[in-house]
């Protein structure tokens, strides 16, 4: 099953929709979308078409935006498991199912073109999200809560109220959710975010001079591991290799696999090597180059290719092989 793909940005993140090519959009056109919180409007990044698309990772909505399956046929029989995923459970006497917020693995549907009204409304929206971030800032002194209100964002369709805050421990916000509910006449959701989601919201410089990878172009998070930065022969002191939230930075994961494949044609540091029917030792590689750093057997000490390099009298490519060779004569 061929797909059309949009990729849509939003305020503080980038999502994948599927789209109609009648609707008739180009790269930078305002659009509506649907998701499971409610309607959105975004940006057009670019299209693309994907093929063999899993039919569940299709989502659906009625007419009124509420969530109809999770699959490709509407019509299509479920166990009460597999529809109560969106629309709770089929059977009464079942244990209500949690819906699940936005799976950033899921393709939701874009709706339309964005109209001049919908690009006032959306205006008028962000007024109203930052008047609305100043009461809650009010509130939560008021209510003496130990939270950081990060920001404050309305979905397009004025369904519910987003307020994200940052805290170092739990905290018990029941009665400041009622306090907001009563003030605003609206759903509120009031979530507690991490450090990087707070550098993905807020935004920023990074140490390239380019703003936060974070914040303007990655959809989710990744996991990032200080053997990413080892894998690229990177400095491990910490506060180097961090980003502003204070965690490893995200761009790390971006070349590690291509590291990772270089590195299986190179030497080893600390293996034994021939060059000129000298016995060596690899000192240094420098990845990108294929060169490596070698101290001789005579005392000397030369940054040579890969390709001039035998490793136990075996070319040095073949060092995958694990097989034992006799060492060659110095």
């Amino acid at each position: 099953m061929d797909l059309d793909i949009a990729r849509v940005r939003f305020q503080y993140h980038v999502g994948k929709f599927r789209y109609d090519e009648s609707i008739g959009l180009v790269p930078g056109d305002k659009c509506i979308v649907n998701t499971e919180e409610g309607q959105e409007i975004g940006t057009i990044l670019n299209f693309s078409k994907v093929a063999d698309v899993n039919t569940e990772l299709l989502v659906y909505f009625d007419e009124s935006g509420r969530v109809q399956n999770g699959y490709a046929d509407k019509d299509a029989e479920g166990s009460d498991e597999r529809r109560g995923r969106f629309n709770g459970p089929q059977n009464a006497d079942r244990k209500a199912v949690p819906r699940v917020k936005n799976d950033p693995h899921k393709i939701y549907e874009l709706v339309r073109k964005a109209t001049a009204d919908d690009l006032t409304k959306d205006a008028e929206n962000e007024k109203l999200a930052l008047e609305a971030a100043k009461i809650c800032r009010e509130k939560i002194t008021a209510h003496t809560l130990e939270m950081k209100l990060v920001g404050a964002h309305y979905y397009f369709d004025r369904s519910k109220l987003l307020f994200e805050f940052i805290a170092e421990h739990r905290v018990d916000f029941r009665e400041l959710v009622k306090d907001l509910a009563g003030h605003f006449r609206t759903r509120i959701d009031l979530r507690q975010i991490g450090v990087r989601d707070e550098a993905k919201i807020v935004g920023g410089c990074g140490v390239c001079g380019r703003d936060l990878c974070c914040n303007c172009m990655k959809s989710d998070f990744e996991a990032i591991s200080i053997k990413m930065a080892r894998d690229q022969n990177l400095s491990l002191n910490t506060a180097k290799i961090s980003g502003l939230c204070g965690r490893l930075m995200c761009c790390l994961a971006y070349e590690h696999k291509t590291y990772c494949e270089l590195k299986h044609d190179l030497p080893r540091i600390g293996d034994t090597v021939v060059y000129n029917e000298v016995r060596a030792r690899v000192r240094d590689i420098n990845l990108l180059s294929k060169q490596v750093l070698i101290d001789t057997e005579d005392d000397r000490q030369l940054y040579v290719k890969v390709e001039e390099l035998t490793r136990h009298g075996v070319p040095a490519p073949e060092r995958k092989e694990e097989t034992a060779v006799p060492d060659a004569p110095a």
